[in-house]
């Protein structure tokens, strides 16, 4: 059975790498996999709890964060 399709927005596939920052942790290394206007989609080997909030900083091709 197919489900629906529910995304509003056009996902572009891009890979960036970042880090997702954490109240009082370590960054976590991650890598972007596709963005739309309504999210970003990460790869990182650390599970995180759903509902952790994070601030991700991501590293265009100069290497300088954002």
């Amino acid at each position: 059975m197919m489900s629906e399709e529910r995304r509003t927005s056009q996902r572009v596939y891009m890979m960036v790498s970042s880090q997702l920052i954490l109240r009082g942790e370590p960054p976590i290394e991650a890598y972007s996999i596709n963005v739309s206007n309504g999210g970003i989609c990460l790869y990182t080997r650390q599970m995180l709890p759903v509902g952790t909030e994070v601030t991700i900083k991501l590293f265009y091709l100069d290497g300088a964060g954002e």
